[in-house]
């Protein structure tokens, strides 16, 4: 029998693999990638398509944010879905 795993199961992991980040990055981390995973958390990661990013983002456009903001979220969903390419799980 195998496990899935899903994309909140790797997301730990990505989390404790960043050397060197603080409790304050890390909760950034998850407060800007908060939305992502409640609508893709459950995915597993060779599952996430463009359109998933694509989407949440569309989302977070609504909520006003400032261009900075923006930029935040931005990075971190950039930092983790290279993670994924380096770590074998996917690429898109």
């Amino acid at each position: 029998m195998s496990v899935e795993i899903s994309l909140c199961d790797v997301f730990e992991e990505f989390l404790s693999s960043i050397a060197g980040q603080s409790y304050s990055s890390q909760y950034n981390y998850r407060r800007r990638l908060e939305i992502f995973f409640d609508r893709v958390g459950h995915k597993q990661p060779e599952n996430l398509t463009r359109a998933d990013v694509n989407e949440w983002y569309a989302e977070i456009l609504l909520f006003g944010f400032a261009e900075a903001t923006l930029s935040g979220y931005k990075q971190a969903i950039k930092s983790f879905c290279k993670w994924l390419k380096l770590n074998g799980y996917h690429s898109i």
